[in-house]
């Protein structure tokens, strides 16, 4: 059992588009509220053909996206065998994707990249990824009159 007091996201996937999924938000026992919806690309469409793409936007408002991926991976042909190729009677193999070694969510407001990088443990085999999250979240102050006025009424 979660505990009531810790914030928790809650996956729920839309009952109306089966490519888009509410995250809900609670926490110290209040209510679900929805706070996000996660959409994926439609793979009917040509623009989306061969890649992968997903974002995450407003709930109530889909327009204002917090940040998106876009992967076309590349695309090689495996080599067979001799024996291998007889017994699909000269038939090449579909090729198949490579995994990428790197890829960048683009975050926006304010506009930056979370670079995410593939490693490959040389001892167990197994695949693992790593990212930096960005150090500065928010724009700094302009010279603006609404900048400096907020800048005023906090040091007061």
């Amino acid at each position: 059992m979660l505990d009531e007091n810790l914030p928790t996201f809650f996956f729920r996937p839309s009952s109306s588009d089966p490519l888009q999924t509410v995250l809900s938000f609670s926490q110290g026992g209040s209510e679900n509220a929805a706070e996000y919806l996660f959409r994926k690309a439609d793979p009917t469409l040509p623009e989306t053909r061969n890649k992968y793409a997903s974002a995450l936007s407003d709930a109530v408002n889909p327009n204002i996206l917090f940040a998106e991926v876009v992967i076309s991976p590349e695309w090689t042909q495996p080599t067979l065998s001799a024996a291998e190729i007889r017994a699909n009677n000269g038939v090449p193999p579909p090729q198949v994707p490579m995994i990428p070694e790197q890829f960048a969510i683009q975050l926006y407001n304010p506009d930056q990249q979370v670079v995410v990088k593939g490693e490959k443990s040389t001892w167990t085999g197994k695949e693992s990824w790593d990212f930096e999250m960005p150090q500065v979240s928010f724009l700094k102050p302009s010279n603006s009159e609404i900048d400096r006025s907020e800048e005023a009424a906090g040091t007061s």
